[in-house]
């Protein structure tokens, strides 16, 4: 069943109102005697309650336009307000049909994934080599040692130089040191330098 919002009497010499502000829109739902639309007469403003409890079906004066006394200026749709409950009801009866088939999608999901551990492991093979590269500065205990030329002290011999040293074949008493600790930077100077003796000598 459909209401009209009617504009009342305001006054006894007062035969017109202003529509000055809706409080709410079309589509919305409103309580009995909630406040609904703003009014302005030449002496006042007054604020016009819902006549009924329902959803605004149609507003028929917009802000700014004039209305008479007696004058319809919303519709307001009683039955409509009875159908969000109804849907709230039937919407609350799906979800707890349809939470185990999430539940079992979850558990699907958590059997699918790979476990914490693979995914660290696979971490920390990508980051071996920075770490062993930064192992090189601060902590000279962890490298190799190799006998000097022909001298009795021992080079320290970092684990990235170890490695450069076996792919270019080389031993570590084949590369000049510089201090106490043989560097890949070392090995690599020492085979670009090689390199441009054996291109000059050509």
């Amino acid at each position: 069943m459909s209401t009209e919002l009617v504009i009342p009497e305001v006054g006894e010499s007062i035969q017109e109102v202003q529509i000055a502000h809706w409080r709410k829109q079309e589509g919305d739902r409103v309580e009995q005697d909630e406040e609904l639309v703003e009014l302005e007469t030449e002496k006042a403003s007054l604020d016009l309650p819902s006549p009924t409890t329902g959803v605004i079906t149609k507003i028929l004066k917009r802000e700014g336009d004039r209305a008479a006394v007696g004058e319809a200026v919303a519709v307001i749709d009683e039955k409509a307000s009875e159908e969000p409950a109804a849907n709230g009801e039937n919407s609350k009866s799906e979800n707890s049909k349809s939470r185990p088939k999430s539940d079992e999608k979850g558990k699907k999901d958590d059997e699918s994934s790979p476990a914490p551990q693979q995914r660290d492991g696979l971490g920390q093979r990508t980051t071996s080599d920075a770490r062993e590269q930064a192992n090189e500065d601060t902590d000279p205990g962890s490298a190799g040692r190799e006998p000097s030329d022909g001298e009795g002290d021992e080079v320290a011999v970092t684990p990235s130089a170890r490695r450069e040293l076996r792919q270019q074949g080389l031993r570590a008493q084949d590369v000049p040191v510089r201090g106490k600790r043989l560097r890949r930077k070392d090995v690599l100077d020492y085979v670009k330098q090689q390199e441009s003796e054996t291109h000059r000598s050509e």
